[in-house]
């Protein structure tokens, strides 16, 4: 049996970027010493083990393609109507999101959202503690308002790729409000002097683009570049203007490279000399060094919590956002068990970043996340094994979403710990998983399949 080197794509990129991030946590700029460092390599070891295993057996256990799946654009089995749904629902999303609004008027005023924007990217220092004060003020939000936003948050995250698999499909009108509608949560991000919106759009997009050529490729020979080619101009000019706006910012937030230093109570963290210097002379450095720092400080926060005892949070304490609404809800306390909250003192519990595996800690310990990594990486492979087989485009916008998680996992939990990536993920496996039984079901109707 032939085995394609495109059904394990998603497995080489896992491991390539995490070992890359390890590297750079261990040899480069910035030096973390580690308490434990033989349970610490230990477990990230069996982690890594944990993913290449999962994925190895999803692909042994998974169907074989069946006849009816021939060549087909992606996203040719769904009416056009289930895009403008997604639309809607994220134009709607993207209103009730944005913090700090006078007025429901300011809202619906594009000008507003750009002004917004504009001053945020000239006063990224002043736009980002005018949004932690409103984040200290309002530490439990709208609890409401955040339930309701579960249901339809997921359409934010997934209406980038839909507009890769639908572009040649859309109006030039629709084309060119659903570009914007993407650009609402970056310029709320960069209105808050903030990087999460901005790398999050250069991460789905960027993602989205690579699942569409690749999934030509397999399925017509060709990576289809020129169908999409509007988007590298996008992507271009996004992904150096995101790394411009973070050194900048940055640079109004932290200064000096060593400011690193003083964020380590233990003093386990230093930044080499030569950094410093290079740093002072360099932008680009200076970006990288930064960039590193906030990518890998989540193993140094893991170091430190594989220290501490064991206390289950049930299932809840692997997201922020459920543990606070479960706490205010149930009138229960679950953060004071997390491995966050137990090296505050050390390690900020909402001022540092804590990786992926240390939130899952919470509930299953550190051992348990080795069966964590085990099933999302079973899960990954078989979601992208449907999305090359048949263009689902559920499957191409859960790919989308493990991007993130996977990019993320070094730093923090970032699909399962807010509200917008918890609901992608839990609304998009489920509408994946519907329509294969849908696909299933009416596979047999002529004129279904092109």
């Amino acid at each position: 049996m032939k085995i394609r080197l495109v059904y394990f794509f998603p497995l080489f990129f896992l491991q390539i970027y995490l070992i890359l991030t390890l590297v750079v946590f261990n040899f480069g700029p910035i030096n973390y010493k580690l308490p434990s460092p033989e349970i610490f390599w230990s477990l990230i070891i069996s982690y890594h083990l944990a993913f290449l295993l999962g994925y190895i057996i999803a692909y042994i256990v998974r169907s074989q393609p069946q006849a009816y799946f021939g060549k087909f654009e992606i996203g040719i089995h769904f009416k056009l109507r289930l895009f403008y749904i997604v639309l809607l629902l994220a134009i709607v999303s993207s209103l009730l999101s944005f913090k700090g609004v006078g007025s429901i008027l300011d809202l619906l005023n594009p000008f507003f959202w750009i002004e917004s924007a504009i001053n945020g990217v000239l006063n990224p220092g002043e736009a980002y503690n005018e949004k932690m004060e409103r984040v200290t003020s309002d530490v439990t939000g709208n609890k409401l308002l955040n339930i309701g936003l579960f249901f339809i948050a997921f359409s934010k995250i997934i209406l980038v790729p839909f507009i890769i698999f639908f572009w040649s499909r859309l109006s030039l009108q629709i084309k060119s409000l659903s570009v914007f509608v993407t650009l609402l949560p970056v310029l709320s991000s960069l209105s808050h002097g903030t990087n999460k919106g901005v790398f999050d759009f250069v991460i789905l997009y960027g993602f989205s683009l690579v699942i569409f050529f690749l999934y030509h490729k397999h399925k017509f020979g060709f990576y289809g570049v020129g169908k999409r080619k509007f988007f590298f101009i996008v992507m271009f000019l996004t992904f150096f203007g995101s790394l411009t706006f973070f050194g900048t910012a940055m640079s109004e937030r932290g200064g000096d490279l060593r400011y690193i230093e003083t964020i380590d109570p233990l003093n386990n963290i230093k930044v080499n000399d030569d950094a410093v210097l290079k740093s002072k002379d360099d932008f680009i450095y200076y970006t990288y060094a930064w960039l590193g720092s906030y990518i890998v400080q989540g193993y140094y926060g893991f170091s430190l919590a594989v220290t501490q005892d064991f206390d289950t949070t049930f299932g809840v304490g692997n997201s922020v956002f459920l543990t606070r609404n479960v706490e205010g809800l149930l009138g229960i306390e679950l953060r004071n068990k997390t491995f966050q909250y137990k090296i505050d003192k050390w390690w900020g519990e909402s001022s540092q970043w804590h990786s992926f595996y240390s939130f899952f800690a919470n509930d299953f310990h550190f051992v348990g996340v080795v069966f964590v990594c085990f099933l999302i990486a079973f899960l990954m492979a078989k979601v992208w094994f449907s999305f090359i087989e048949t263009g689902n485009v559920f499957a191409g916008a859960m790919m989308a979403i493990f991007a993130v998680l996977i990019i993320f996992i070094p730093a923090n939990n970032q699909v399962f710990g807010f509200l917008d990536g918890l609901s992608a993920f839990f609304w998009t496996s489920l509408l994946w998983i519907l329509s294969i039984k849908k696909v299933k079901f009416i596979r047999w109707l002529k004129g279904f399949y092109v």
